[in-house]
């Protein structure tokens, strides 16, 4: 049983060619997953910075661009919040108004209609606050 790097898969039997052709996907799926989900790079003026995922505190809209805030720096990018929230993990992010998303991780404190995230305060919308507070551990 020979497998080539280049994604050919030689075997001896039809079974085995399909396991090992399935094995190399799944391997290639694993791979790419592993480091591409935790970063994302931002342009600043005549450069790329490489931002990780879990450092994004916010990202708050513009019309057709959006602000992602890091605890180190501010980016703006011309993307819709809509477009970078549906990019990003799930589980880390949460629209909490239809101009603002919040990573949970930076959460420091909820209010009425406001979230405390490090220095700042951004306004839960109506609309989004049952689907937000769902999604938080709460204890009461």
């Amino acid at each position: 049983m020979e497998i080539e790097l280049n994604k050919k898969v030689i075997a001896s039997s039809h079974i085995e060619r399909k396991w090992l052709a399935r094995l190399l996907t799944l391997l290639e799926n694993d791979l790419l997953d592993l480091n591409l989900d935790q970063f994302l790079f931002l342009k600043t003026k005549n450069r790329y910075d490489k931002v990780l995922i879990q450092d994004i505190v916010s990202l708050e809209s513009a019309k057709n661009y959006t602000f992602v805030n890091t605890n180190k720096q501010r980016y703006i990018v011309r993307a819709t919040i809509k477009k970078l929230y549906d990019s990003f993990p799930a589980k880390l992010f949460c629209r909490i108004h239809k101009s603002h998303v919040v990573n949970i991780l930076h959460i420091t404190s909820i209010e009425h209609m406001k979230v405390n995230v490090i220095d700042q305060e951004i306004p839960i919308g109506k609309s989004y606050r049952e689907t937000f507070l769902r999604r938080l551990r709460l204890v009461k």
